[in-house]
Formats: structure tokens, C-alpha cells, sequence
């Protein structure tokens, strides 16, 4: 395999401890345990100003659990203008107001977990059973989380112990042949608390249908080559030696391995359509360290700090054939066997002083990113009839350094008036040249009465090119610029009788030089303007005691204004999403959690000229969960369903995903 066709995910899963695939895990045993202090980039003894002015939306243990959700891709698929999306990769990509994953920064506890490779990131890999808080900021973020976040930041927070030792073991079975055995144990004692979580998870693969949607396919099918499995370990220990000092070291490990669903459709006569290829990771194996502390300097003063290492070994091949088991016949042009290791680590530092005059904070980063991989493969012609192609081998190693500052200051100048504004300069060294670039933000929020709030936000970021995107051995190109975009929002929230809540949100992003392939098999170029307009409805209510309702409607005109441009609508960037949950718990204990999720209007194009535009289906899914406590509260058993109503969709065209999944589990606590 090139490198082109590498598939370096940022690597998460031990970050998070024990794993859940694809159902729900009870949350109970650890639901109440507080978030890691030492685990949010950006924050203040209030809320800060830059979240207040800003778009913010904050998922905690409790919803995550309501929802029934067991990684973070199903933890955020309700979250307004954010849309989680499925293709040739077999990866669910998060995709924030129309920009891609690559242009989210994802955090935990402060520590990026993007790609090395392609900035990317597989959040089915991030289990949610460890996790207190996701915060999804759009992209007037702030400064302080550093250069890439052009759509926004996810930044997750996990649990730490507290007094009282406490632990929780689950257990489920699921479609298609998934099982899964998972553990917590947490607690603090002599001044020192400890989170330790471990699983062990597997899935033979999900049910679909036997073809593309979008051209009408019928017929139940298990989804070839959706298997996966994983076990992993993690650990948390937090201490205080002082009233000012907090310190945090965590760690962990996994290995697993998972098949990447092929295209149904084989037709060298489609235009739209993408050649099957048969790829399996054969061996995915991740170790990470890090290490956090705070120290309160004075009753103004106060400075923080990180420092981290993530390592990354895969093992990936492509077969000839759908039997994956031969990687020889002359014939095939393209199997390989590569082998590749990523690693990022760095450190950061912020300074914050504050008065009465506002609050200044000082960040400081340096990161190194590094990326290796070998591998030998079939694309030598050989000639012949038919032709026939020879094996090479083929290796590269990269890395990028990366050195950030950043100036940020908030002011309150009065009650119900809360301003913010930030600069920082970001530097790029790779071989022996260095780009720099500028960013700033500035927001403000009023209270213009007691329940109404009006915000709004601007900024300038930006994300350095990825190490495929520049040393790609077919598409990469040295040649690239920066990516740049200017982020405008102004909204409105309002408080309501009941417990109720509107707000709307209108948005604007301009994006120059954005990169991306002009056309298959290209170099990766920059184009001149993308430019997203959109709109974000959100309503939550509780119209009886025990019945909980929120909903949102999201809009996006998601457009190419570059010259000469052949697309107008950007592809698969769905215009329209509806999404509604609720929550009824009965008096005696029995808990209904249900949501439906409304996606049209995605448009797509023939993979080469001429250029024609092609629209997905419209599709709704809903999902639902009833669960029943036992023994005084100390277990639960479930049950539930994803895609209830079995409907047939895709997220990209030739790869169906899956219909109805059924599961359920038992946990108990003490």
C-alpha cells in the first residue's frame, strides 16, 4: 500500500479505558464520580468568557447514559450542526458546521489525539464509561487550544475517584455475534484518588443490505468485512500534596484489530461509484502517558501544565479478493502489506493571572507529530496479456514540529456583560523550513433581561497542511498553503416557564486555501474559497415531572465560490438534520429513553469529469432503550435497539450501513 491509502486514525482507545462497541453500557457504578480538574485546556473559575459568547454544547455522564451511548461518535450524534458520517474508510468521521474531522481538534484531558498522518480521528474507538464532560465548541474557540480547530474543538473530560471505594462490572450480548465484558474501580484514600477500567469487546460485524440505497437495494446482508474486537486498559491518579498543588498521571494500552466494509457496488460503468477493495486492519496496538499538574502561585496567580506521549502500531493489508486470504495473484493490481507506526508528544504550559480588572492567560505549546511506515506492494507492470504486476517495497518516515503562543484576556465590566479577546502565533517546521501564521478571536455576551442572553463571536484560524496531505507518496504536495478561515455567529438563547429553553444560532465561515484532491488520483491542492452559511435551532422542555424532551433543527449551505468551479453544493454535507430525544422514567423505576435523527439532502459527484451531481436519500433513525434497576439500585438490566425502524441508508454512495441492531445487558455496582 502507498501512502496515499494509509489509514492512520488518531489513536484514542486507551485514553478512555474500557470499551463498549456499538450498544449501551450502564453508567451507573460511575455516574456521580467529578471530572478531572486538570482536564479542560481552557477554564477559569467561572465558565469562561470565550465559552459564554461562543457556541458550547456540554454532554454529560448523565445524558450520555440516557441516550444509551457507548462511544463518542454515538455520544455526539444528536449534537446540532455536527454530523457523524460513514464511508469507504469504515471510520465514522465527525464533521463539524460542513468542515471535516481533520478540522476538529479532539482533546482529552487536554492531550490532542488527532492523526499524525492526516489529523483525523476514529471516535468509535473512544469509549464513553470513563467520561464526565464533552464540551463541542464550534470554531470561535479559543486561542488557548491552538492552531487546527478551523470547525471547532472536542474537548472530553474524564472521571476521577473520590472518597469511598466503589466498582461496577457489565455485561451484553448483541447482533451480529457482539459481546462485550467491561470493569470500573474507583476510589481516593491518604490524599490520592485512582480510576482503573478494563474490557474486553468484539462484534462479528452488523447487518445491512445487500447494495447501495441510493439505487434502490433490497435484501438483508451482513455487512462483509464489518467485524471488529479490542481490549484495552487504562488508568487515572490524581493528588493534591497541597491546597495549591494538583497533580494527575494517567496511562494506558490496547490492542484490537477491525475490517473496513467494501464498496457493494463493482460497476466500472458508474461514474459515482468507488472499485471494492478488501482491507483489514490486522493489528491495531497503542500505548500512551501523561502526566498534568496545577499550582495556585497566589490568590491571582495560578499555572498549569502538560506533557504527553501517544504512540500508534498498525498492521494493514489489502487482499485480492472478498475471501481475504491471498495477497499473490499477479493479476490484482494494489494488495499490499504495510506496517506503520505515528507517534505524537509535546507539552504546554499556561499562566493565568486575575483581578479586577479581568483575567490574562499566557499559553505556551511545542508538539512533535512523527509518522513511519514499510511496506511492500503489487503495482509494477509487468506487461503480459493479461497484464500482470510485480511486488516493490517501499518505506518513507516524516515529522513535523510545531511550537505555539498565545495571548488571552477576559474582562466582566459589568453584571450581565462579559468580554474576550485572544491572539496567537503558531510556527511549522518541517525539514529545514518554517511558516508561521496569526489567529485571533474577540466575543461578547449581554443579558439583556433576566433569561435572555445575546452573544456573539468572531475569529480568524487556521490548520497547518498534515504530513499525507504534503509527503503523500501519489498526491502529496510540498507546495501547499495554510488553511485559513474567518468564523462569524450570532445567537440568542431564552429561558422559559418549565424548565424550557430556546436558542438560535446563525453562522458564517469563510475558508481560503482549503486542501483537498481536485479530482481521483491527483495531488492534494488548495482551493480558493469554501464558504458555509448556516442556521442552528435548539429547544429543550420538560412538560411533566418525569418526561424530558430536547430537540434541535440545523441548516447548512455548504458551497464551492472558488473560480472556475465544476461543484457548487460540497459534498456529503447533509443541508437539513432534525434531531428529538426524550426521556420518561415510570414511579416504579422503569426507564423509556428514545430519539429520532431526520438527515436530507446530501449531495455527491462522478469521480472524475465531467462532473455530474447525484443526491443521497433522505433517511430517519430512531433509536430506543428501556432499562429496569434491580437489588435496591444496585444492577440494571436493558435493552434496546439502534435503527429501530431498519431503515437501509448511507452516508456515502456504495457503502450501506447498519439497519436494525439489537442488544442487551446486565451491570451491577457496589
Amino acid at each position: 500500500m502507498t501512502a496515499r491509502r494509509a489509514r492512520h486514525h488518531a489513536w484514542c482507545v486507551p485514553l478512555l479505558g474500557s470499551l463498549a462497541v456499538l450498544s449501551s453500557v450502564s453508567l451507573a457504578s460511575a455516574q456521580e464520580l467529578p471530572p478531572f480538574q486538570l482536564g479542560e485546556l481552557v477554564v477559569t473559575a467561572d465558565r469562561p468568557v470565550s465559552e459564554e459568547g461562543g457556541t458550547v454544547r456540554v454532554i454529560d455522564a448523565r445524558e450520555i447514559e440516557a441516550m444509551g451511548a457507548s462511544t463518542l461518535d454515538q455520544a455526539l450524534a444528536l449534537v446540532p450542526g455536527l454530523n457523524i458520517r460513514t464511508g469507504n474508510q469504515g471510520v465514522p468521521r465527525v464533521d463539524l458546521r460542513g468542515l471535516r474531522s481533520r478540522h476538529v481538534i479532539l482533546l482529552l484531558n487536554g492531550v490532542p489525539l488527532n492523526s499524525t498522518f492526516d489529523g483525523q480521528f476514529d471516535p468509535s474507538f473512544i469509549p464513553v464509561e470513563n467520561i464526565a464532560k464533552i464540551k463541542v465548541v464550534t470554531g470561535t474557540a479559543s486561542v488557548l487550544y491552538g492552531q487546527g480547530g478551523l470547525g471547532g474543538v472536542i474537548d472530553i473530560v474524564t472521571k476521577q475517584g473520590e472518597a469511598g471505594w466503589r466498582g461496577s462490572a457489565s455485561g451484553e450480548l448483541q447482533q451480529v455475534d457482539g459481546r462485550q465484558v467491561s470493569g470500573v474501580l474507583s476510589g481516593a484514600a491518604g490524599g490520592v484518588s485512582l480510576v482503573v477500567t478494563g474490557s474486553a469487546a468484539s462484534v462479528a460485524g452488523y447487518p445491512s443490505v445487500a447494495g447501495s440505497p441510493a439505487v434502490g437495494a433490497t435484501g438483508s446482508a451482513e455487512r462483509l468485512n464489518s467485524g471488529r474486537s479490542r481490549v484495552n486498559v487504562f488508568a487515572l491518579a490524581s493528588a493534591s500534596p497541597t491546597d495549591r498543588l494538583h497533580l494527575g498521571l494517567s496511562a494506558g494500552h490496547t490492542d484490537g484489530s477491525y475490517g473496513i466494509p467494501p464498496s457493494t457496488i463493482n460497476d466500472s460503468s458508474d461514474p459515482f461509484a468507488t472499485r471494492p477493495t478488501y482491507d483489514r486492519v490486522t493489528d491495531r496496538r497503542g500505548d500512551f502517558v501523561q502526566a498534568a499538574g496545577s499550582y495556585e502561585a497566589s490568590r491571582t496567580v495560578d499555572v498549569r501544565g502538560w506533557a504527553y506521549l501517544n504512540t500508534l502500531d498498525e498492521h494493514e493489508n489489502q487482499y485480492d479478493d472478498s475471501t481475504y486470504t491471498s495477497m499473490s495473484d499477479p493479476t490484482v493490481k494494489g494488495t499490499y502489506d504495510q506496517t506503520s507506526r505515528t507517534s505524537v508528544g509535546g507539552g504546554a504550559t499556561q499562566v493565568s493571572a486575575g483581578g479586577p480588572w479581568g483575567r490574562a492567560t499566557l499559553g505556551l505549546s511545542a508538539e512533535r507529530d512523527a509518522w513511519r511506515m514499510n511496506e511492500s506492494i503489487r503495482d509494477v507492470n509487468l506487461g503480459g496479456n493479461p497484464r500482470t504486476y510485480g511486488v516493490r517495497s517501499y518505506a518513507d518516515h516524516r515529522s513535523l514540529d510545531t511550537y505555539g503562543t498565545a495571548l488571552e484576556y477576559q474582562v466582566r465590566p459589568a453584571e450581565r456583560l462579559g468580554l474576550v479577546a485572544g491572539y496567537m502565533h503558531d510556527w511549522l517546521r518541517r525539514n529545514s523550513r518554517t511558516m508561521g501564521a496569526d489567529g485571533y478571536m474577540a466575543a461578547a455576551y449581554y443579558d439583556i433581561a433576566r433569561g435572555t442572553r445575546l452573544r456573539a463571536a468572531a475569529a480568524h484560524k487556521f490548520r497547518f497542511p498534515t504530513i499525507r496531505q504534503l509527503y503523500d507518496e501519489n498526491g502529496g504536495n510540498p507546495a501547499l498553503r495554510t488553511e485559513r478561515a474567518n468564523v462569524y455567529e450570532v445567537g440568542v438563547t431564552r429561558d422559559l416557564p418549565g424548565d424550557s429553553r430556546l436558542g438560535l444560532t446563525v453562522y458564517r465561515m469563510d475558508v481560503r486555501d482549503y486542501i483537498e484532491r481536485p479530482a481521483q488520483g491527483e495531488p492534494f491542492a488548495n482551493f480558493d474559497v469554501y464558504r458555509m452559511n448556516g442556521v442552528e435551532v435548539t429547544a429543550e422542555a420538560r412538560p411533566l415531572e418525569r418526561l424530558s424532551l430536547r430537540g434541535s433543527y440545523s441548516f447548512l449551505d455548504a458551497r464551492d465560490y472558488s473560480p472556475g468551479a465544476a461543484r457548487q453544493e460540497l459534498q456529503y454535507r447533509p443541508r437539513h438534520r432534525v434531531a428529538v430525544a426524550g426521556e420518561y422514567g415510570f414511579r416504579f423505576g422503569t426507564k423509556l429513553t428514545a430519539s429520532a435523527l431526520w438527515v436530507a439532502d446530501q449531495f455527491y459527484y462522478t469521480r472524475s469529469a465531467p462532473v455530474e451531481e447525484a443526491k443521497l436519500p433522505a433517511y430517519t433513525l430512531v433509536d430506543a432503550r428501556v432499562s429496569q434497576p434491580l437489588v435496591s439500585g444496585r444492577a440494571d438490566v436493558y435493552v434496546g435497539a439502534s435503527n429501530l425502524l431498519d431503515i437501509a441508508y448511507e452516508d456515502q454512495y456504495g457503502f450501506p450501513q447498519a439497519t436494525r441492531v439489537v442488544y442487551g445487558g446486565v451491570s451491577v455496582r457496589w
